[in-house]
């Protein structure tokens, strides 16, 4: 446990925020078409959360209890209504700050990803003093889209009807495994830059659902993903 204070208790990610991008194959049908899952993770920031603020002014030591859950959540978003599961794509997921700021870096367990623990325990404040305990929470922004291989092209699923990008949207946060206990409590923003990555693939060349394959809309639709059903897709490898 971190025993002294950062100077702010908030901290925002700005510029470049993108820290991991994945390309995974979903299927391949006779060498003649493929349809792949791209997840980007985008980091949002991260804070330190007060568990307990206590000040003891009298001449006796005095104990309270704290409690916590070290858990991965969606907070906001469609991931939760759907079966894209993203949980798994943050165990092992590592963060760091550039060079410029103070050192910080992150690796995320399978604990703060996958399962949700409980945690309590009892704290000591002496006379004349007092405890302020917090523990550290992350949030990213989480884009899930899709990339077809057929008829000789990659194409990069759109909306149906519209030419725009077929993509799930969730915002997680993860309450971390990382605690501090100071003196005095911690306040204030403070924006800073992380280590990015680029992203794994481009989104081009969109084609409409209702124009993608029948094997890539009853995909998505057995997901959740895409809106009202059904369509009336069109025949296989046909322009």
């Amino acid at each position: 446990m971190t025993v002294e204070a950062p100077k702010h208790r908030c901290f925002r990610a700005q510029g470049g925020n993108l820290v991991k991008s994945i390309k995974e194959q979903i299927y391949c049908y006779n060498g003649d078409e493929a349809l792949y899952k791209i997840v980007d993770i985008h980091i949002l920031g991260y804070e330190w959360c007060k568990l307990l603020g206590y000040s003891n002014p009298s001449d006796n030591p005095v104990f309270e209890t704290e409690s916590n859950t070290t858990t991965f959540r969606v907070k906001t978003g469609e991931e939760s209504q759907h079966k894209v599961d993203i949980s798994g794509e943050f165990s092992g997921l590592k963060v760091g700050l550039k060079a410029g700021y103070s050192f910080e870096h992150k690796t995320f367990s399978e604990e703060e990803t996958i399962t949700e623990t409980k945690h309590g325990e009892t704290v000591k404040v002496k006379p004349h003093t007092a405890v302020y305990r917090y523990k550290k929470l992350y949030r990213f922004k989480v884009h899930v889209w899709y990339q077809l291989d057929a008829w000789n092209r990659i194409w990069t699923v759109g909306k149906r009807g519209k030419d725009e990008l077929l993509e799930v949207l969730s915002t997680v946060e993860i309450f971390t495994n990382d605690k501090l206990q100071t003196g005095k409590e911690i306040v204030g923003t403070k924006e800073v830059e992380f280590h990015t990555v680029k992203r794994v693939a481009e989104q081009k060349n969109i084609k409409r659902l209702e124009d993608c394959t029948s094997r890539c809309q009853n995909y998505l639709r057995d997901q959740g993903i895409g809106g009202p059903w059904p369509y009336r897709p069109k025949d296989d490898f046909v322009k």
